[in-house]
């Protein structure tokens, strides 16, 4: 539950340390996310009130097909906000590690 105290006083804690930081160019926030087709469907759609179209997501035909997503986002406006791979492995620590060994590369996350 992110509203229990701790959580709160956790998220404080994390937000002070960030109005701290003198440079906040260098920040930067990585993250993987496993996508199953069926979850990328909604479970209800709507049609548009005023044009009547309906939103279609198209997937394979395989709702148990799988990717993973690894994102990295950055504060720093001399870059694009975003750098992305979308990969149909299992997500495991050497597709994260491929991952943050090209975003190193390709300079947009510097060491």
């Amino acid at each position: 539950d992110k509203w229990k105290p701790e959580n709160l006083a956790a998220f404080v804690e994390f937000y002070n340390a960030l109005e701290r930081m003198l440079d906040r160019t260098r920040l930067n926030f990585l993250d993987e996310k496993h996508i199953v087709n069926k979850d990328v469907l909604q479970k209800k759609v709507r049609r548009d009130p005023l044009s009547g179209h309906i939103p279609h997501i198209s997937v394979s035909g395989d709702f148990r097909e799988a990717c993973n997503i690894f994102a990295c986002i950055t504060a720093d406006p001399t870059k694009p906000p975003t750098f992305y791979h979308i990969r149909k492995d299992n997500g495991s620590a050497l597709s994260f590690m491929e991952f943050v060994t090209d975003v190193t590369a390709q300079q947009f996350l510097k060491h």
